[in-house]
């Protein structure tokens, strides 16, 4: 739709509560999405190795709208601050050789994921500073990032990108993705410099 409509985001959290076959399909279509953004080498051993050579060198990268880009990571930021799915969603993707539009996809599914571990409802419009909640509850966003943690490849990717992502922010959002990296190193077993 041209505007995000946060019923849908609810009732696919809703779903994703009732059963686990949903968070499946919910993964799948991120990684659906994320390939059709040109993320190649995003999905499973199977996906990747029925897609054709074309498909797989990128010539068939759909145009995603901005409107839908920015739709689909308000939605999933939302899923992922409520645990309808996990960060362990983002296995298969490399930060390190993200596509343009897919750093700004991520970056703004972060945003609304950050700002939604503080709000009780999917209605956050923007990033612009006054639309940022106001409150500062660290337990539900490291309760998000500590799920990540667990999954070395997946803590890896997300503090290179948190990193890089959100460098020079200042106010919520250098307090929550500063947090998060801190949640993120300190559930990791080894903590490499980055």
């Amino acid at each position: 739709e041209k505007q995000y409509n946060p019923y849908y985001a609810l009732v696919v959290q809703q779903l994703c509560r009732l059963s686990h076959s949903h968070k499946i399909t919910l993964q799948f279509c991120l990684w659906d999405f994320l390939r059709d953004m040109g993320e190649s080498t995003v999905g499973g051993a199977e996906i990747l190795k029925n897609l054709s050579e074309d498909d797989r060198a990128g010539f068939n990268v759909k145009s995603i709208s901005t409107t839908r880009m920015r739709n689909v990571a308000r939605a999933y930021g939302w899923w992922l601050a409520k645990d309808a799915c996990t960060l362990a969603i983002l296995k298969p993707v490399d930060f390190t050789v993200l596509k343009p539009q897919s750093q700004a996809f991520m970056r703004e599914m972060f945003v609304h994921l950050l700002a939604n571990t503080q709000l009780s409802t999917p209605l956050l419009s923007s990033e612009r500073p006054e639309d940022l909640p106001k409150s500062r509850n660290k337990g539900p966003l490291e309760e998000v990032f500590l799920k990540g943690a667990k999954i070395q490849a997946v803590a890896l990717g997300l503090v290179y990108f948190l990193q890089t992502a959100f460098k020079g922010e200042d106010g919520f959002l250098k307090w929550a993705s500063q947090l998060a990296l801190d949640t993120l190193r300190t559930g990791m077993e080894v903590v490499p410099v980055i």
